[in-house]
């Protein structure tokens, strides 16, 4: 324990002589600079201490002992202005006297047996505050004061007679956990009620002097978690802070600002990304990203569980979904006109119905002319070439009670009856689509079986939605579900997720198949352990290495965050830099054509610096995605190039991208020399950027 200064120095003034032996929980400041503290201690230097203690100004130990005066449980405790202590708790004696649950010492330390001599709460007090004019509120699990009804909250005089102008009636149903004096002679009360006076709230009310309710938070259905501390003054916001992920229906943080009448203040520290997960993402050919997800907001303004971003992660206020989805959207396909296509548990779109499948123009209007006439859910979906979209899930088309596995749709949304993937549902959802470059398509999920034969977790169809039968995997992924799919550039095909075992071998929740379906088991070999726990995503860059993202805090050993990098033949990528500070699950991951990785989830910072579950990770590290300094000697000649031109640094190269000015990759290439000749014959003239080991140069193309 120290004491600072106004400007946080270290006060030496406080000299804390005899510390406690345990740690120290909980401070009560009194006006002359003496503190109580309350902790899990049991002495203080050589003096016994009963988890209490009282330090005069200078650190120095008093006399008081509440450890030993009070006989039973304290809960709470507070200074009056006077300097005198309040004591709240189960306690059924002070100092060998008769005093319960409520109890009061003078500025010098003495008990005051003045105090509430008529009698006081016939049940515990857990909570209490000063009045602005010097009563003391007071909660906890009682039914009466001095023989007077009242239920769980009262009003006490400084004489600790029952101010009985303060009359809450029935009150509230449980014990409020927070209760907040404000100048005008209110009452804020916060935690744990359901209800004031038979009225429904969400544990957040404010009181008149006189007990009646001038403002009731909510309807009794919309806060998720505690609520550990509270600033309350009338007329201004209402600060909260805790274990709140949810007020009043909406997502929000650990600390958030409130309007006066209790609602989100959205202007309340807006640059803090999206206010729940992020479980959807897409890049546009722009650049620009577009998130789903179950948020319902994005740096502070209004997005319901769809926004879009600039390329720097700023909100695109241009893009406006109106009312956005009703429930979660979980996949985002970009259409090549722009357009996009969101599935998710949704049942409305800009209060329009359309369920689990939509589509919006890329202003973000809703685009009435896609018209699915579905029932069911949709689980994933893919758009063709030609424009085309395959949807997975538990469809039914109108007038069709057969459960279907898999559609596919026109682009106007129609169902298109040339392809056949049966009629038999899946047990349980796909979660991925992938078209193979010949056309034939992969399927990935929690199913066991597809049209009624055993399908574990993976199965491959043909273009006409047949099973392609020479497509065989014996008994499959086993141990949990197969998440994601990914193809490298040999046509080898790698699974993700939560399955430990292939066809009965074990595998560390990644595994790569061959083109018939079996096990490649030297890519298992170089993996080893694998992931801890599951992985969500899988994807392979333009030098076929393998990224794998999920939930897990290790792979093959070594604590990660939980996004890896794997050579192609399943080795640990040991240039890939990771951070073992504990993160919370990634799951979608885009590689984006520079080569950054922009990953979306649940997780809250990104190597010590907040990042509300959507940040991009640089091409070679883990960390924001900023260009580097140039490095040192790093050039390109000749510049203005014609045909060939060349690369060359002070050190070697290792990764090389060259990109145009809309950010796609024209070159990539890896070497371990100091020097990249690049033919650039048929490329486009105009302007290029040349990285390598993060840093940029830009060149001119004749």
């Amino acid at each position: 324990m120290v004491k600072l200064t106004n400007d946080g120095l270290f006060d030496p003034s406080f000299a804390l002589v005899a510390p406690p032996n345990g740690s120290v929980n909980r401070v009560f400041a009194a006006p002359n600079g003496s503190v109580l503290v309350q902790g899990s201690f049991t002495s203080v230097g050589s003096s016994s201490r009963n988890g209490w203690a009282h330090y005069s100004a200078d650190g120095a130990l008093t006399s008081l002992d509440l450890g030993a005066d009070v006989g039973g449980g304290i809960t709470c405790a507070l200074y009056e202005a006077n300097g005198g202590l309040i004591i709240g708790g189960s306690f059924t004696s002070v100092q060998g006297r008769p005093i319960k649950r409520l109890a009061r010492f003078d500025s010098f330390g003495q008990l005051d047996t003045t105090f509430a001599s008529n009698g006081g709460p016939n049940g515990p007090v857990s909570a209490l505050d000063i009045a602005v004019d010097g009563s003391i509120w007071i909660t906890g699990v009682f039914s009466a004061y001095a023989g007077v009804t009242r239920t769980r909250l009262a009003k006490v005089l400084p004489s600790g007679e029952l101010d009985e102008a303060f009359d809450p009636g029935q009150s509230i149903s449980f014990p409020a956990e927070h209760l907040r004096s404000g100048n005008d002679g209110t009452l804020l009360i916060a935690g744990g009620f359901v209800q004031y006076r038979g009225v429904a709230c969400d544990g957040m009310a404010v009181l008149s002097s006189t007990g009646d309710p001038l403002l009731l938070v909510g309807t009794g259905s919309g806060t998720s978690g505690n609520i550990l501390d509270v600033v309350y003054r009338p007329g201004e916001r209402i600060i909260i802070a805790g274990y709140v992920n949810r007020w009043l229906d909406e997502p929000c943080r650990y600390m958030e600002a409130l309007m006066s009448d209790g609602s989100l203040d959205l202007s309340f520290n807006t640059c803090t990304g999206a206010n729940g997960r992020v479980g959807a993402l897409a890049v546009q050919p722009d650049g620009r990203i577009v998130i789903g997800g179950e948020f319902t907001r994005y740096n502070g303004t209004l997005r319901r569980r769809l926004a879009r971003l600039e390329a720097d992660g700023d909100l695109d206020l241009s893009f406006d979904p109106r009312d956005g989805a009703d429930g979660s959207v979980e996949s985002v396909s970009v259409q090549a006109d722009g357009r996009l296509l969101l599935t998710g548990s949704f049942n409305r779109i800009q209060n329009i119905e359309r369920r689990s499948i939509a589509r919006l123009l890329p202003t973000g209007d809703l685009d009435t002319t896609f018209q699915t006439y579905l029932s069911g859910y949709v689980s994933c979906a893919l758009i063709l070439p030609d424009g085309r979209i395959l949807i997975a899930g538990g469809l039914q088309v109108f007038g069709d009670t057969i459960s279907r596995p898999m559609l596919m749709l026109h682009p106007n949304g129609s169902v298109d009856e040339s392809f056949d993937a049966g009629v038999t549902g899946n047990s349980f959802p796909a979660r991925q689509i992938m078209l193979q470059p010949d056309g034939r398509i992969l399927v990935v999920g929690q199913f066991i079986q597809w049209n009624g034969a055993v399908a574990r977790g993976i199965v491959r169809l043909n273009p006409d939605g047949s099973r392609d039968m020479s497509f065989n995997t014996g008994t499959g992924p086993t141990g949990g579900d197969v998440r994601g799919v990914a193809l490298q550039s040999d046509g080898r095909i790698l699974i993700a997720g939560g399955f430990n075992s292939v066809n009965g071998v074990a595998v560390g929740r990644i595994a790569r198949l061959d083109e018939s379906g079996s096990l490649d088991l030297a890519f298992n070999q170089a993996v080893g352990v694998g992931a801890s726990l599951g992985a969500d995503v899988v994807a392979v860059d333009s030098f076929d290495r393998i990224v794998l993202a999920g939930s897990f805090g290790s792979f093959s050993g070594t604590s990660t965050w939980p996004v890896v990098r794997l050579n192609a033949d399943g080795t640990r990528d040991l240039d890939f830099y990771t951070s073992t500070i504990p993160s919370n699950r990634v799951s979608e991951m885009v590689l984006q054509e520079d080569g950054s990785i922009l990953v979306g989830g649940q997780f809250t910072s990104l190597a010590g610096v907040p990042r509300n579950r959507i940040a991009r990770l640089g091409a070679g590290w883990v960390g924001l995605s900023e260009a580097g300094v140039a490095q040192e000697g790093l050039r390109v000649f000749p510049n203005p190039a014609s045909q060939q031109f060349t690369i060359a640094g002070a050190a070697p190269l290792g990764e090389v991208l060259v990109l145009d000015m809309q950010g796609r990759v024209v070159h990539a290439a890896r070497t371990k020399q100091d020097r990249l000749e690049i033919d650039a014959g048929t490329w486009a003239p105009g302007a290029y950027a040349v990285r390598a080991n993060e840093a940029v140069v830009r060149m001119l193309k004749e």
